[in-house]
């Protein structure tokens, strides 16, 4: 059975869908400022807003907003002035707030009752809806690559957003939206639709905007991408270092208009922090044998040498070096991981200010590594290690991760975490402090020791 809203405010040139049920909030509200982004979709007679992860809100429209369709029967969202501000199919933004409502308050929100079809959660729309145009953008290109699992976003920068990045860094603010440039290592992986460059498990991932030279390919959907001179520069799978400048993550602040502009265009699951990327892109776990590489990729090993050398101020001969040192750290890790559990605490390469590799141990470190080291492909090389006390080893250090998740779980706060190796504890990233101190101190539980909390705009999620 459909409802039809009779008092929908439709007039010319507006044209009513008889077959779409359109609440409408009995006066605005626009004191709460929670962000709904997503697809509007119709399901069953009701406009909902589609999360990327495939959930969906009803939402409780402004009063004088219309549901119409255009001459093409496209079914849309007008506010009072008469400006399209959500489309059927198509991304939208807007502000305000929601979740389980009552029939209670539904009641007195709304100008008529929900039939009870319509099921929550809800969303009181608030401020600013506008529709997503990003393929239309005069900040970046939008490509759409194909992969095992569906079409990726590739994000190319156009010169405007060149030029606000450049205007920027020139301007040198205490408070500016661009940091310093700096080198990001981690895997490139494809999250929500985006390739991002993943620097440790349930850390949050930067989203790269690359040169607007760059592109991506796909072969056997594989995604692979080309630096400006047409070579490959890597693929998904691959374990990167990235030279660029990031963005922070408080794109809410209100001086940063130019970020906020950028967000707002960009398509809902492409969440920062963002990368600026640089001409310089590194990769990093191209093996060092040649048989072990695909045929035509020795070309790719070298251009890698050559771009970590331009990047990092090395000899080509030195980055071929580091390369070629690279699986035999991660096999050092692996075998100090699962052998000397009691003493271990951790295991990082450093590329910069000088390139090392930062050993943990609880005790007896030296003599430890000296024993794996021994005759091997690491061995003779007395400045490549760095070996630091640690007070807990690897192995408490993921109990105390996983007591820190059952909590935050326990008090019903969403969280990400990781190992912090160099701080020897964990990290533990919150969209919100404030209320993760207040459910601490209303329950009495405290954080285990040696946990560190930091705020961020957005938690990842999973592929």
């Amino acid at each position: 059975m459909m409802f039809v809203l009779a008092a929908c405010g439709c007039d010319a040139p507006c044209n009513c869908p008889p077959d779409v049920f359109f609440p409408k909030q009995r006066s605005h509200r626009d004191v709460m400022d929670a962000e709904l982004c997503g697809t509007l979709v119709l399901v069953d007679g009701f406009l909902r807003v589609e999360w990327p992860d495939g959930t969906s809100d009803l939402p409780l429209w402004p009063p004088g907003f219309k549901v119409c369709t255009d001459k093409d029967g496209t079914i849309q969202v007008r506010n009072k002035s008469g400006q399209v501000v959500a489309e059927v199919g198509k991304e939208v933004y807007m502000g305000g707030g929601g979740g389980g409502m009552s029939a209670v308050v539904l009641t007195e929100i709304l100008q008529k009752p929900l039939p009870p079809s319509a099921k929550g959660p809800y969303w009181i729309v608030g401020d600013g809806v506008r529709l997503k145009d990003f393929e239309n953008s005069k900040l970046f290109a939008l490509d759409f690559v194909p992969a095992e699992d569906g079409d990726v976003f590739f994000i190319r920068r156009k010169p405007l957003l060149n030029s606000w990045v450049a205007d920027e860094l020139l301007a040198n603010s205490w408070n500016s939206w661009m940091q310093k440039k700096t080198l990001v290592t981690g895997e490139v992986k494809i999250v929500n639709g985006s390739i991002r460059i993943v620097p440790g498990e349930d850390r949050v991932a930067p989203l790269p905007l690359w040169p607007s030279e760059y592109r991506a390919s796909s072969e056997n959907g594989i995604v692979t991408i080309m630096d400006e001179t047409g070579r490959k520069a890597f693929r998904v799978g691959d374990q990167v270092v990235i030279e660029g400048h990031m963005t922070t993550q408080d794109w809410h602040y209100i001086g940063y208009t130019h970020l906020r502009k950028l967000v707002d265009e960009l398509p809902c699951q492409c969440g920062g922090p963002y990368l600026m990327v640089s001409d310089i892109v590194t990769a990093l776990d191209i093996s060092g044998s040649g048989e072990q590489l695909p045929t035509g990729d020795q070309e790719l090993r070298m251009g890698t040498a050559e771009a970590y050398a331009s990047a990092l101020g090395v000899s080509v001969d030195e980055a071929l070096r580091r390369l070629k040192l690279q699986d035999p750290i991660e096999e050092l890790g692996a075998a100090l991981e699962s052998q000397e559990t009691d003493t271990f605490a951790g295991l990082w390469v450093q590329h910069e200010p000088d390139y090392r590799v930062i050993v943990m141990f609880t005790h007896n470190g030296e003599e430890t590594l000296n024993r794996y080291i021994q005759d091997g492909p690491l061995s003779g090389q007395p400045d490549l290690f760095e070996v630091r006390m640690a007070s807990i080893t690897l192995t408490e250090i993921a109990e105390v991760q996983s007591e820190t998740m059952r909590i935050c779980e326990e008090l019903g706060i969403e969280t990400n975490s990781a190992e912090d190796l160099e701080n020897n504890g964990v990290e533990l990233y919150v969209t919100n402090k404030t209320q993760l101190d207040e459910a601490l101190q209303k329950t009495g539980i405290r954080l285990p020791d040696r946990v560190r909390v930091t705020e961020v705009n957005e938690l990842s999620q999973d592929d």
